[in-house]
């Protein structure tokens, strides 16, 4: 119940939940949220007996139920390699769409990882390889960055630069100056 209205809800191995839990789980579906459900759910009475599952059952691209969406995933047997990356990627695109928070394109490997802060955004990037990255396009979802249009470059090699985020579709984009090591991109709000 505390989580806001439009929150993706995952259930994770939630075997024995309490009557109170599986009904806010389905009245939360029911009125339009979306639900991914990694193993079976089921309930569970006051004295602990199982009560069976107490979702519909679903497809990994999504089932209607009511007006919400309701992805299954299985969960692997013991000894098995965990979840299928491919299968959760498409569980989750269903979900939550195709809108990528952050994507870096170019020729040097990069890790990015966004933090938000108060009062901002921090992109954080690092080079994977010897290589300097050059000429790398970063890509930000204007559902993270907002209005913003501008942004401050700093990275572990001495640079300091004030970059312009530019308009692109659903997103915001940028040619990255050069760097090696590691980098951070602060966003103000």
């Amino acid at each position: 119940a505390d989580a806001p209205a439009g929150a993706l809800l995952v259930l994770a191995g939630a075997a024995g939940l309490t009557t109170h839990e599986s009904r806010e789980a389905s009245r939360r579906l029911e009125a339009g949220g979306h639900l991914l459900c990694v193993g079976p759910a089921s309930r569970v009475d006051e004295t602990g007996r199982d009560q069976g599952a107490f979702l519909p059952a679903a497809k990994v691209s999504g089932t209607r139920s009511g007006l919400g969406l309701l992805s299954q995933l299985e969960l692997p047997e013991a000894g098995e390699p965990a979840i299928d990356g491919a299968e959760l990627e498409k569980a989750l695109a269903a979900l939550v769409g195709r809108r990528r928070a952050v994507g870096v394109t170019g020729r040097a490997r990069l890790s990015a990882w966004l933090w938000r802060r108060q009062g901002g955004l921090d992109l954080h990037l690092a080079t994977l390889g010897p290589e300097r990255a050059q000429g790398s396009m970063l890509f930000l979802g204007q559902h993270v960055t907002g209005g913003s249009r501008r942004a401050r470059f700093r990275s572990a090699d001495g640079g300091d630069v004030e970059i312009r985020l530019n308009p692109s579709g659903q997103a915001v984009s940028t040619v990255l100056p050069a760097f090696h090591g590691y980098a951070v991109l602060g966003i103000d709000a």
